[in-house]
């Protein structure tokens, strides 16, 4: 092994503004901003969510600060950025994709190149000028802005950590800190999951989740705790195993600090393991392990197959290669197949898919995924999804394929750059190094195939901590212990320094300052959206009482913190298009109202085109101020193009065409509300059921089980008439239908039985019988299904088939006292008919 070759920091070009003497002194001061930015990234943004919350994104902006001045005072210290320019032009790069979504463009270059803009909004967009919606590549301008804050802090993290990396000493530095960090999550996580109290960390009340028993942490997911899990697993057992270096040697010889901290974390994440109910996220934080074990299992392989065909490293390299390949097809069989293991998602990843066709270059806009999704659901979902649940196609998605591309290039040459140290230092502690980051690489890729870690930041921070490590660990391997014997590894780059350096480290100094400017307003908005968040979730009459109320408030509070919030503007203008239509029903003048609806309507339009439900609500206002039906439907028509699932709409659209006797059309859109749209099914049938009479809704809208159960429940009686008996009848042909579709049998008997009760009460013998016949099918030695369907063949008269049902019964269970009482009833039965 080579002598170590320690850097000397005097070693250096000076620097123009410091003399020799005080160099030193300076690069000092900036190595201890740029640790206090890394602790706190680390250790502190996880806590709140994760860092996803924006108060989150806020500490996390704000504590990158430090280390880019560091980073400036480095640079002028006379230090370079280690960084080529074509890896600066990379990270430019992910800064310019959504630079170049929020520029304008001649309408007829975006029409190009984004075809989907004639698909959602026809050649002539209500409500927004055209220009709004064909100049630019993002659909939401304002969500892609409120984007960039976050990815510039990525690039000063990135930036100053590189310039962090001096030595060896710095790398197993950093990933120590990593490992303490993911230590102190999981073990919070895991106290939390034993003695919580409902919040996030003993403090934080989530409106909408609660951590419960399962070891979550500060995530929203127990997922996104097994991913970061599964980048520390490497790097733990790097450290856990760093020091035995043959098979003599004793493992509890000596015991070092790095090999403890691995140890207990290695201990924890067992245990979290054990703990999750998740398996996905288990089987990734496994994965990981194993990824780092094959690879020192082929690096003993390789060695023995050297000299055959081809050397060691050419070995390793087909290895890795390999193995890379069969994770790329394991990813396409996943996306094929995935309709199997998890419907939602292939319904969420076939939508986006056509979106990715409709938007194929630079994609809708980064943070627009939410919005643009529905328009391409044929599915109503309860949940919105305001990402792909894959962080690849998400990129897809909201980059289109210059994202993607970028993202591709910047992955090969991290991972070519950790092969390269595999494939070139064979054994010791610069291969175990080298596979524990290229392990955790991977299966950072891996995951994010099925899930969307990166779109996590505490996740994301994880991923940038081994990204750096692989990139200057080439450089600093060789100050350390020398060159390999085949040179596989590029030598320490010259860097890019003097004032192309200084100016990089401005830039983004002055970057990292208008971040912190845009993400306050946004943090600020996030307190008051919160509190009213958990203020409808405590008293959910709230949600719907209109009027000044304290969620009213807590709304115009967050618009006042934040005026370009879209979630608050549009939860807004709903309850005041809900406190319109009750005004008009109480015959009150609404003129006033009705305007502010509209204008809200518009600006929430003008912030996101994508929104649906503002076109709703300016439709309403439109009918409230004298617009006539075409005018209301051509909002409408664009509510339905972006939300082609929407009861809603498709109700009030359903009526319109009544009122001008367009029938046709009018069913098309009652079966919408009616079929596919649970929330609004109950409005759509109290509304249907005053226009048309329940056979006339069952011949015109064939409405589905739920549906049908709703109208059979409005005409339920004690004596059942006529219409009872028609929909009872419909009732059980859609609950049979329900039974045949189950692969369960124990589901099926549930609709079957479900059937039985209501052909009980419509007093219909013959479909008794039949649906009696169909339960006997399943089971065929049910006691009490024999002695049912004995009991109507006996209520039906023919004591034959009764009688033959009894003596499968008295042949099954003969001491049965139901079996019994039956018999003495059909031989009283049969000796007064013979009479």
């Amino acid at each position: 092994m080579p002598q170590s070759i320690e850097p000397q920091i005097e070693s250096e070009l000076p620097s123009v503004l410091f003399n020799a003497g005080s160099q030193g002194r300076w690069v000092r001061v900036a190595h201890w901003l740029m640790d206090a930015s890394l602790l706190v990234v680390l250790f502190a943004a996880p806590l709140v969510l994760g860092g996803r919350h924006p108060l989150g994104r806020l500490v996390l902006i704000a504590a990158v600060v430090p280390g880019t001045v560091g980073m400036l005072i480095k640079v002028i210290a006379g230090r370079k950025i280690p960084l080529t320019w074509l890896q600066i032009s990379l990270l430019l790069g992910c800064l310019l994709v959504p630079v170049c979504q929020v520029a304008v463009f001649s309408p007829e270059f975006i029409g190009r190149f984004a075809p989907g803009i004639e698909h959602l909004f026809g050649e002539d967009p209500v409500l927004v000028s055209q220009g709004v919606v064909t100049t630019t590549f993002s659909m939401s301008q304002v969500t892609t802005v409120k984007s960039i804050p976050t990815l510039l802090a990525y690039l000063c993290f990135f930036s100053f950590l590189v310039c962090r990396l001096d030595d060896f000493s710095d790398v197993e530095r950093l990933l120590r800190w990593f490992i303490g960090s993911v230590l102190l999550l999981t073990v919070l996580a895991i106290l939390q999951s034993q003695f919580g109290n409902g919040r996030f960390l003993w403090w934080y009340d989530h409106p909408s989740r609660e951590p419960g028993d399962i070891p979550r942490g500060p995530f929203q997911n127990e997922n996104h705790l097994a991913s970061l899990l599964a980048l520390a697993v490497p790097c733990s057992l790097y450290f856990l195993f760093r020091n035995i270096k043959s098979k003599s040697s004793k493992l509890g010889a000596r015991i070092s600090f790095e090999q403890c901290l691995a140890a207990v974390t290695c201990l924890v994440i067992v245990v979290t393991v054990f703990a999750t109910p998740s398996r996905g996220g288990a089987a990734i934080i496994v994965f990981g392990g194993v990824v780092w074990g094959a690879l020192l299992g082929w690096n003993l392989l390789s060695k023995r197959l050297a000299g055959i065909w081809m050397g060691y490293a050419g070995w390793m390299r087909t290895g890795v290669v390999a193995g890379w390949a069969a994770a790329v097809t394991g990813v396409f069989v996943m996306f094929n197949g995935i309709e199997r293991f998890s419907y939602w998602r292939y319904k969420i990843w076939a939508a986006d898919i056509a979106v990715w066709r409709d938007f194929p270059l630079l994609g809708i806009g980064v943070g627009n995924h939410r919005y643009a999704y529905r328009a391409y659901l044929d599915e109503y979902w309860y949940q919105t999804f305001t990402t792909a649940e894959s962080s690849w196609l998400q990129l897809l998605v909201e980059t289109g394929a210059v994202g993607v591309t970028l993202a591709v290039l910047i992955v090969i040459a991290v991972l070519v750059a950790a092969l390269r140290i595999v494939a070139s230092y064979s054994r010791g502690v610069p291969f175990l190094l080298g596979s524990a980051i290229l392990a955790g690489l991977a299966v950072s890729c891996f995951h994010a195939s099925g899930d969307f870690p990166w779109h996590i930041p505490s996740c994301f921070v994880g991923c940038m901590v081994l990204v750096v490590a692989a990139v200057r660990l080439p450089a600093v391997l060789v100050d350390r212990f020398g060159k390999p014997s085949q040179v596989l590894v590029p030598m320490p780059t010259k860097g890019v320094g003097g004032v192309a350096a200084i100016g990089i480290a401005v830039a983004l100094l002055v970057g990292n300052y208008w971040a912190i400017t845009k993400a306050i307003p946004d943090a600020r908005a996030s307190l008051q959206w919160d509190a009213y968040r958990r203020l409808v979730r405590d008293q959910p009459d709230l949600n719907q009482a209109t009027g000044d109320n304290q969620a009213t408030r807590l709304l115009l509070a967050t618009l006042k913190a934040d005026p370009s919030h879209i979630a608050a503007r549009s939860k807004l203008v709903f309850r005041m298009s809900a406190e319109l239509e009750q005004s008009r029903f109480e015959h009150a003048d609404i003129s006033r109202l009705a305007k502010q609806v509209l204008n809200q309507s518009s600006l929430v339009v003008g912030f996101c085109p994508l929104e649906s439900r503002s076109y709703l609500c300016a439709a309403i206002a439109a009918s409230a101020l004298g617009a006539n039906v075409e005018q209301q439907e051509r909002l409408l028509a664009q509510s339905q193009r972006l939300r082609p699932v929407d009861g809603a709409v498709a109700l009030r659209r359903g009526l319109n065409a009544v009122m001008v006797q367009e029938m046709e059309r009018a069913d098309v859109h009652f079966k919408i509300a009616l079929n596919d749209d649970p929330s609004m099914r109950d409005r759509a049938v109290e509304t249907l059921t005053l226009l048309l009479s329940p056979k006339e809704i069952v011949e015109r809208c064939q409405p589905g089980q739920e549906a049908t159960a709703m109208l059979y429940q409005r005409t339920r009686k004690p004596v059942p008439d006529e219409m009872q008996q028609f929909l009872g009848r419909y009732y059980c042909a859609c609950l049979e239908t329900a039974a045949a579709a189950c692969e369960n049998e124990a589901d099926a008997e549930q609709f079957r039985a479900a059937a039985a009760k209501v052909a009980t009460e419509i007093n219909d013998s013959a479909l008794q019988l039949e649906i009696a016949g169909k339960r006997l099918r399943s089971n065929d030695r049910n006691i009490a299904l024999l002695l049912t369907r004995a009991e109507i063949y006996l209520d039906m008269g023919q004591y034959e088939d009764a009688q033959a049902d009894l003596r499968r019964c008295q042949k099954e269970a003969p001491q049965n006292p139901d079996v019994r009482r039956f018999a003495l009833r059909l031989d009283r039965q049969s000796a007064t008919l013979h009479r």
